[in-house]
């Protein structure tokens, strides 16, 4: 131990001075926080009027009931503001301070809402100010009534800070361990450097302190919170996000794999910001990413240098920055960090000696890859399968060699039980659901390939102004490629064909044929003149298949992946003359950093700068495409869908209700002859029972009117009732 600390003075004291910040931390978690109050007749108002209730503003004329001025200390608050209105999202209320420093206070103005009585939201407060006053702004439409403003103080802060300090003692803690093993080598430190680097470059997007809009970035934050409020009630896993589509819950998390979304759903139950969280949550995503495409380019290759390349050439890829930065396609970078892996397994199931001892745990690492692709996207994985199952049979004599064939069926059998907690949901609610993701499998996708020059950009500019498709032609079209340096590897590649004649070669010869023919078949396939619209047409089968990949550049990843394969290979051809590996190794990595600096460069400058701190900053009602909506209601759900209380029927009295995620207790009566009902804030989706929580006895639910659950009160019921989410059907 002594010569531990000896050799490791500046660790140990790390470890022990972050371990103690943590434990000084820890009674801060128990203080009791303040509350400041101000009452409404500490409200200004304006042409508004003040009564028993609180100040009123109707005559119809824009205006503003704004509070006194407070001092608030440093620290995270949580916000309410009691009111009630007749105008849905008309009106909104803001935090404002006109004193304090740049970016002191975090917060946006929130919509206001007919069907709540207060808002509930944190807003962060980076220094002490004292002229932080709550605004409320009415429209004119209806009626807005202030009752009263709290800020209750909480322990956000306290709690971020162990949390940092608690990454920082695991990662001094690994690192320690790593180095009292003899980790460190010469060889693995050049690695680490050439690896940090392309770490570092993948995260310059990131580097300001706002988030950049994308396509689909809210509906994926809305996932995030999503998560955040299924844990909160609860759910483990999280199958419906109970706070989305105006509390009525979404089913997104059946239907959509959300492996990796539990990070930054963490980081926001600890209390960090929207934009914060989310940011940490892409940092992770690169490193992740880094780690798992080093390590299996690297046992495909047999070589650190070659792996090295592929690295950068996978991290940086212009397609992968597209869906981190700029179409925030969450399901597919998170399951890029697996497409590596499963090449590794389905590589070496392939190519290794079928009698080698440890052939037989090939499967294992297969299994991995699909797993992590399939609880994050439903869709790569249908891709991949696809892919695996043309190479099986493109290459049927291999793939029927026994010992061959059952790692093979060990892999899907083992990937398919692995996954049956969420398989047979996701079966389950499509099969048996009428919801709009079925009704969208007649649409064609050739008209949303690319030409193929994109594949010959260097400098790739990004603009979500910009259209994704090439239809309309290059001009405005985002730029959606695998990069020049991929290109550019297939020509050097074909060159080498050419040239080279030297046996010891025809291993990698054979594998670069094989992969540069898959990359060619796959890129002809991302671009508008593959026969898409054909086949749907002649071949029944394949129609709602081809919709469903939606767009034909999502195979420009796995294009360029069977690309670096080939990019590799010339590596270990070209290694028997180390000068030119190296200008090769070179010309690969400066190419690749080159493309990557620019794209940030471009993203940084043309796209929007947001800043987002909390859900209610952007509202839970957007859907995207509302695939997991009912048909019954698509077109109009964000009209009949709205924050609201349980509605009873004429002939029902309800006394008194309850709720707590996907869960509403009802206290009513029924003395009419007939049987009446109590409408649900909830949509219908499998899983949901309700029964009477003296007797136990199931109560019927039946579609209401809105698609959500309507519980049925027998005629001389008296009594109270719970509506609850089981997950089962």
């Amino acid at each position: 131990m002594k010569k531990i600390f000896n050799e490791n003075k500046i660790e140990v004291i790390a470890l022990i001075c972050e371990l103690l910040v943590i434990l000084i931390c820890i009674p801060f978690l128990f203080t009791k926080n303040d509350i400041y109050t101000i009452n409404s007749d500490e409200l200004t108002y304006g042409a508004g009027v003040l009564t028993e209730n609180g100040v009123r503003l109707d005559n119809g004329v824009e205006g503003e009931i704004s509070s006194k001025e407070i001092e608030l200390p440093r620290g995270v608050y949580r916000v309410k503001v009691y009111y009630d209105t007749d105008a849905d999202q008309k009106h909104s209320a803001k935090v404002v301070s006109y004193k304090s420093s740049y970016n002191a206070l975090k917060t946006n103005a929130i919509t206001l809402y007919k069907g709540l009585s207060n808002t509930d939201y944190l807003i962060y407060l980076s220094e002490k100010t004292d002229d932080i006053k709550v605004v409320v702004n009415y429209s004119g439409a209806g009626y807005i009534n202030v009752k009263n403003v709290e800020f209750i103080e909480t322990n956000v802060y306290v709690r971020e800070l162990m949390f940092v300090f608690a990454l920082l003692f695991a990662g001094t803690l690994l690192f320690l361990l790593l180095k009292t093993k003899g980790f460190f080598t010469k060889e693995r430190k050049v690695s680490i450097v050439f690896l940090a680097g392309c770490f570092l470059i993948s995260c310059v997007p990131l580097m300001t302190d706002y988030m950049m809009t994308g396509s689909d970035y809210i509906y994926h934050l809305l996932r995030i919170e999503g998560v955040k409020d299924g844990i909160l009630a609860g759910y483990f896993p999280v199958r419906i996000y109970p706070g989305w589509v105006y509390g009525y819950g979404y089913i997104d998390a059946v239907m959509y794999g959300n492996l990796l979304l539990y990070f930054p759903a963490l980081l926001r139950l600890i209390g960090f910001p929207v934009t914060f969280s989310y940011k940490a949550f892409l940092v992770f995503i690169n490193f992740l990413t880094v780690i798992s495409s080093y390590i299996s380019f690297k046992k495909i290759s047999g070589d650190k240098k070659a792996a090295i390349i592929g690295t950068y050439l996978y991290v940086l890829m212009p397609y992968r920055f597209s869906t981190l930065f700029n179409l925030a396609m969450a399901g597919v970078y998170c399951a890029s960090i697996f497409y590596p892996i499963v090449l590794l397994g389905i590589y070496k199931i392939f190519t290794d000696d079928t009698d080698n001892p440890k052939y037989k745990h090939n499967w294992l690492i297969a299994v991995l890859g699909l797993c992590g692709v399939l609880w994050n996207h439903v869709l790569s994985t249908e891709i991949i399968g696809f892919i695996i199952i043309a190479f099986c049979i493109v290459f049927i004599k291999r793939t029927l060699k026994p010992k061959r064939f059952i790692q093979l069926l060990l892999s899907a059998c083992v990937t398919l039980i692995a996954s049956a907690w969420f398989i047979i949901p996701f079966l389950d609610n499509y099969m048996h659901q009428d919801l709009q993701i079925k009704n969208v499998f007649s649409r064609t996708i050739q008209e949303r390939g690319i030409h193929p020059a994109q594949f010959f950009m260097l400098f790739i500019s990004q603009d979500t102004a910009h259209t994704m498709y090439g239809q309309w032609g290059m001009q405005n079209a985002l730029d959606l490629t695998f990069g020049f340096a991929l290109t550019l590897t297939l020509f050097i590649f074909i060159a080498i064909l050419i040239l080279k004649k030297e046996e010891s070669n025809k291993k990698y010869i054979k594998t670069g044929v094989v992969f540069s023919v898959t990359a060619v078949i796959l890129s002809w396939m991302c671009t508008l003149f593959f026969p898409w619209d054909f086949l749907q047409s002649r071949v029944s089968f394949l129609k709602s298949l081809i919709s469903g990949i939606q767009f034909p550049t999502r195979l420009i990843i796995f294009a360029g992946i069977f690309l670096i394969v080939v990019a590799m290979n010339v590596f270990l051809i070209l290694k028997d003359k180390e000068k030119f590996a190296n200008i090769f190794m070179g010309a690969m990595i400066a190419l690749s950093i080159v493309s990557a600096l620019y794209y940030s460069n471009e993203l940084l400058k043309t796209v929007d700068p947001y800043k987002l701190y909390d859900v209610s900053e952007f509202g839970t009602g957007f859907t995207s495409g509302s695939e997991y909506i009912f048909n019954d209601i698509k077109n109009n759900y964000n009209e009949i869908l709205t924050y609201r209380d349980p509605i009873a029927s004429s002939n029902v009295q309800m006394s008194a209700f309850g709720r707590k995620g996907l869960d509403v207790i009802v206290e009513c009566s029924n003395t009419s002859g007939e049987n009446g009902f109590v409408d649900m804030p909830m949509l219908f989706y499998l899983g949901y029972s309700a029964e009477d929580i003296n007797t136990g006895e199931t109560m019927t639910c039946i579609f209401g009117d809105r698609c959500d659950i309507r519980t049925i009160i027998p005629s001389g019921y008296s009594g109270t009732f719970e509506v609850k989410y089981t997950g089962k059907g």
